[in-house]
Order: C-alpha cells, then structure tokens, then sequence
C-alpha cells in the first residue's frame, strides 16, 4: 500500500506490559500525518497529539478510519457469529420448567 504526504494512519506498536491481558491491549497509536516518503516502504511521520516525529515501515500503517482502530484481524469469514447479525435478546425464550429430580 501507498500514501501520500498528508494522509492520516495508524502505526502499529506491539507493547506489552506485565499483569495485562496481552489480547486487550491497544496495539495501533496514532493519528500520525505522513510527512515525506524517505523510500520505497519508509514513511516520516508526525504524532498529532505531541507534535514527535518518527519513521516506520509500511507494514506497521493502516490507514486512519473515521470511527475505530484497525482490528488485529480483519478476515471474520471463519467465524460463523460474524455471518449473521444477532437479534433483539430480549425476545430469547428460556426453558422455566423445573428440572427433572
């Protein structure tokens, strides 16, 4: 993937930190502005929220969405809960027989 001098992306930060659930931790910071194209993959960035200035790599960028960040793994097609959306859950019937002794 290509960008242009100033599109806004996410970069990826693999932090880690001991006692937290490695699973819910905020992998992707950013917004960052792309600042200059150094070479063919190496993009300079700036951090919107402190003005730093850092250099990655494409593969550590996605583009910056409107609403969330990028998920770890966009392919949902093997999971069959994502096929369908799920119903009003106030309408589950439940079984209130007592069960048998």
């Amino acid at each position: 993937m290509e960008y242009t001098v100033g599109d806004l992306v996410w970069t990826y930060y693999p932090l880690r930190r001991k006692g937290l659930s490695e699973s819910l931790m905020h992998r992707w910071i950013g917004p960052y502005r792309i600042l200059d194209r150094l070479r063919t993959n190496t993009y300079k960035l700036l951090r919107l929220s402190n003005g730093s200035t850092t250099t990655a790599h494409v593969i550590l960028l996605k583009p910056y969405g409107t609403h969330s960040k990028p998920q770890e793994d966009s392919d949902t097609s093997h999971h069959p809960a994502t096929k369908a959306p799920l119903g009003n859950r106030d309408n589950i019937s439940r079984d209130t027989t007592t069960p048998p002794q």
